[in-house]
């Protein structure tokens, strides 16, 4: 969700609201307040096997305590230890997103994540709660219950699932996508079987058979995702037993203990291991630069052997050149790197630097670590 929603003025189309419509509201209101979405651990190309998880406030981690016992976080670290070969988590959850925002914001990064070179393990999804309320700044107003002709639920997680469908086969290896079925937040309260019924629609259970008002929130969850070869995840029925025990202090997001039992619910959950420290930059070694002999008028190159002090091999990186004739800069005509360790710079000469002192030094860059040489010729 975006964060904190203002408190809307009430007019002549908020008096009569009912029971049922002021369940809607504070259920779409649910994932509106809290923390910032988990961190992104996933950034660049990765190697690894990679956990992609989408969705809104809770699975950005609202209601727990430290974003590390979200979850999400529990989960991957339960993907990391149950030889599923997860190295790697990219977290797209976001406070107050909808199926709309998924669909034109999370989607395209995940899939481009998944097109690069990682091998995608999981796909976890929480979304469609935000769809559902009346009218306003934050939530679509087409969407005054999930089976509204105009609401774009079912349209979106159609899309989103496809999306994934369409790119998952060209990854290698197997994957999962689930989709969790949303709890009743306002359990314990006069609402709530408003909100169940805003949940599960008029029959009061999730029905793949069931058209029209019958259709809840988690019923378009739960059909499409078989629909589309997805896995449905319920933790309506767990959160029921919890009573108020598994809702954080806003009484719309799930608390530490609420988290892990929807990580348990979808598989597992495990303490996080933390990514490893980056590699310490290498230590460069530089020869004495060589010198091409400098004339006016014609090319002039100097060049150094470059290697891997720890190693003793050749280093290719970024190479720098400058250089200076009497005083005034010289920019170099050309400059390379070779795996051989062989960093050059060549200039050109004026006609008129005959008896001139060229002065120039050459910088190589790797991994973090640079080394230069500097030198001094005169010009023939």
């Amino acid at each position: 969700m975006r964060g904190q929603p203002r408190t809307p003025r009430l007019g002549r189309r908020a008096v009569g609201l009912s029971l049922l419509s002021a369940a809607m509201l504070a259920v779409a209101l649910m994932l509106a307040a809290g923390v910032s979405g988990a961190p992104k651990r996933a950034s660049g190309a990765l190697q690894g096997g990679l956990y992609v998880a989408l969705g809104d406030s809770i699975t950005a981690g609202n209601g727990a305590s430290s974003v590390f016992k979200s979850w999400v976080e529990l989960y991957y670290g339960y993907l990391q230890t149950n030889g599923s070969g997860v190295t790697d988590l990219r977290n797209s959850g976001r406070a107050g997103a909808t199926s709309t925002d998924l669909r034109n914001g999370q989607l395209g990064p995940a899939v481009a994540a998944i097109n690069a070179s990682s091998d995608t393990k999981a796909v976890t999804i929480s979304i469609g709660l935000n769809d559902v309320a009346p009218g306003g700044q934050i939530y679509d107003p087409n969407c005054p219950t999930a089976n509204a002709p105009t609401c774009p639920l079912a349209g979106n997680l159609r899309a989103i699932l496809a999306a994934l469908n369409t790119t998952l086969p060209t990854d290698p290896g197997d994957e999962t996508v689930q989709l969790m079925e949303f709890y009743n937040p306002d359990i314990g309260t006069q609402s709530e079987s408003a909100t169940r019924q805003l949940l599960l629609g008029s029959d009061g259970k999730v029905d793949c058979s069931g058209t029209g008002a019958a259709l809840g929130v988690n019923d378009l969850i739960h059909c499409i995702s078989i629909e589309q070869g997805a896995t449905p995840i319920d933790v309506l029925p767990i959160f029921d037993a919890a009573g108020e025990a598994f809702l954080a202090p806003d009484h719309r997001h799930p608390n530490d203990a609420g988290h892990l039992a929807i990580a348990n619910a979808f598989g597992g959950a495990a303490t996080p291991t933390a990514p490893p420290p980056p590699p310490s930059p290498p230590t460069l070694r530089a020869s004495k630069p060589r010198l091409s002999r400098a004339t006016a008028g014609k090319p002039f190159t100097a060049w150094m052997l470059v290697t891997n002090a720890a190693t003793g091999t050749g280093v290719k990186g970024q190479v720098t050149c400058r250089g200076k004739l009497s005083g005034k800069s010289l920019r170099a005509r050309s400059h390379s790197s070779s795996s051989s360790g062989r960093s050059s710079c060549t200039w050109q000469m004026p006609a008129t630097a005959h008896n001139k002192q060229f002065k120039g030094s050459i910088t190589l860059r790797f991994q973090g670590s640079k080394v230069s040489r500097s030198f001094s010729t005169k010009v023939t």
